[in-house]
C-alpha cells in the first residue's frame, strides 16, 4: 500500500476499525529523513501546528502532541526481536523520528483519540510527500514506506 492509500483508507475507515484494520493507536510512530529544524518548520507552517518545546509541537485542532526526534532508534527499546528486526533495519537508515500522542484529553472536545491520532497521520503524510520526505510507517497494517 502507498501513502496516499493509506491516506484514504484512514479518511473513510469506521473509529472503532482504525486499530485493527489500519494499525492506529496512541504513540504511533513515523521514521523520516530530513533535516530536524526543517521538518519542524515545514509542519509549523503548512499545519498550523504550534512549537511548545524545540522538538514539540502542538496540532491544536487535534489535540494531539507531536514530538521530532533525532535519534529514532531510542524509540525501539533495547531488545530487537525477529518481529520488529525490519523496522530496526528501516529506522537506522532514516535519521528523525515523529511520534503522535493523544494525551490532552480536554483538549478532544469528545473526539475519539484514535480519530484523531489517525487525523494527525494523513497531515503528516501529505506534509511529507508534498516536501518529498522519505519517510516510514512501522506501525500502519500494512507497513509501508514513501521514498520519492
Amino acid at each position: 500500500m502507498d501513502s496516499e492509500k493509506f491516506i484514504e483508507a484512514l479518511e473513510s475507515c469506521p473509529d472503532e476499525d482504525l486499530t485493527k484494520n489500519l494499525g492506529i493507536k496512541d504513540n504511533w510512530v513515523i521514521y523520516l529523513n530530513g533535516n530536524l529544524g526543517n521538518i519542524i518548520t515545514q509542519l509549523c507552517q503548512d499545519n498550523k501546528y504550534s512549537s511548545i518545546e524545540a522538538d514539540i509541537l502542538y496540532d491544536e485542532q487535534n489535540g494531539v502532541l507531536v514530538r521530532v526526534l533525532d535519534e529514532p532508534i531510542a524509540l525501539l527499546g533495547v531488545e530487537v526481536d525477529d518481529a520488529r528486526l525490519q523496522e530496526y533495519n528501516m529506522a537506522l537508515s532514516l535519521s528523525s523520528a515523529i511520534l503522535a500522542d493523544s494525551k490532552i484529553r480536554e483538549k478532544l472536545g469528545g473526539k475519539n483519540p484514535l480519530r484523531t491520532i489517525a487525523q494527525v497521520v494523513c497531515s503528516l503524510g501529505r506534509v511529507f510527500r508534498e516536501h518529498k520526505v522519505k519517510c516510514y510507517f512501522p506501525m500502519a497494517k500494512p507497513q509501508f514506506h514513501y521514498s520519492p
